[in-house]
């Protein structure tokens, strides 16, 4: 198979992530409670925030600037940091592995490990701000 078409099932696999992501966040009934901290939290931009520090905050601040206070700028900010980390994970793994199918695994592997899952949609969502940057 070739590297294009591969790409390609990778932009997909993201685009379909970033929209299940945006849909399921913006139909949940009421605001998880990193949600909640994060309403509250990126009314200011400051150095830190509680005990953790302030890039996810001040990402969501811009988010909240443009979409307003809502779960619409909550569920966009968490969609685009895991369709770019599917997206940069790929281009990494491309770069260090050199078997095209166990570069792909790595991007699935993240994709299907529901711990991670679990923490992107509802916990830990600053977790992702980490992942692209690294």
């Amino acid at each position: 198979m070739g590297k294009g078409k591969t790409l390609h099932k990778i932009n997909v696999l993201a685009i379909l992530s970033f929209i299940a992501i945006t849909a399921i966040t913006f139909f949940k009934s009421a605001l998880e409670l990193e949600d909640a901290e994060q309403a509250y939290f990126s009314q200011w931009l400051r150095w830190g925030y509680d005990d953790q520090p302030p890039l996810y905050t001040w990402l969501q601040y811009g988010f909240n600037t443009v979409f307003g206070v809502g779960k619409l700028a909550f569920s966009l900010l968490r969609a685009v940091l895991f369709a770019g980390t599917l997206l940069l994970l790929y281009r990494f793994s491309g770069l260090r592995i050199k078997e095209a199918d166990t570069s792909k695994l790595a991007v699935l592997a993240l994709v299907l490990i529901p711990v991670y899952i679990d923490f992107t949609f509802r916990r830990l969502s600053r977790i992702q701000v980490y992942f692209v940057y690294v």
